[in-house]
């Protein structure tokens, strides 16, 4: 039972958070995820799907899980695509597709090798190596944009929420403790919440300024 209700947290406050960045990259024509985080994860939900499908580990409830993700990943995709090129230096707008779609396949290539080179919890702790990258480009995204465009503190706590759960359903409960899935799913909550934190004190700076 606790395996299925982390299997649902997990899945569906990451769902919240990916639904989150459709919305904000929608409605302030920006994109709201760090793109080779980005790229890193959608390869990632496409070879654990089709491991999914093929009686890997999870069973329908991960099917369907696993199909959501991918769709509001697709989302996020298209958001970046509409709205990327205008965070490139006019010089180099002209590489924007190109360096866009080399990215992509660069990180379809890292994520294929450890699918075809490691075995099954190594492909999870893939997950929290993507995770630590996520919320560190994340506070790199707040930096460079010198703002929240883009960006939702409501975003960032149900990334966090989600990441503690599978956090806790990879290192204690299947087995013996997976300690490597504790320290990677550690220090990025750990990054989430500094995020997290920079967000609050940015909200604080902004309305100081009214």
């Amino acid at each position: 039972m606790m395996i299925l209700v982390l299997r649902l947290m997990c899945g569906g406050f990451w769902m919240i958070s990916y639904s989150i960045a459709i919305y904000k990259g929608i409605k302030e024509k920006s994109y709201a995820m760090p793109f080779f985080s980005l790229c890193l994860n959608i390869s990632w939900e496409m070879l654990y799907f089709k491991k999914v499908i093929n009686g890997g580990d999870g069973g329908l409830i991960w099917i369907i899980i696993d199909s959501i993700w991918l769709i509001l990943d697709a989302g996020i995709l298209i958001t970046y695509f509409l709205y990327g090129k205008k965070y490139y230096p006019d010089k180099l707008k002209k590489y924007f597709w190109g360096f866009s779609i080399f990215q992509l396949i660069i990180a379809m290539l890292i994520m294929n090798e450890f699918y075809t080179t490691y075995p099954f919890h190594a492909k999870i702790n893939a997950g929290f190596f993507i995770n630590i990258v996520m919320s560190m480009l994340f506070i790199d995204m707040l930096v460079k944009r010198n703002g929240k465009e883009g960006q939702s503190i409501i975003l960032a706590i149900t990334k966090f929420i989600g990441t503690l759960a599978a956090t806790t359903l990879s290192g204690f409960c299947f087995g013996a403790i997976s300690r490597i899935s504790l320290v990677l799913g550690g220090i990025s909550a750990i990054l989430d919440i500094m995020y997290i934190y920079l967000l609050i004190i940015w909200d604080k700076k902004e309305e100081g300024k009214k």
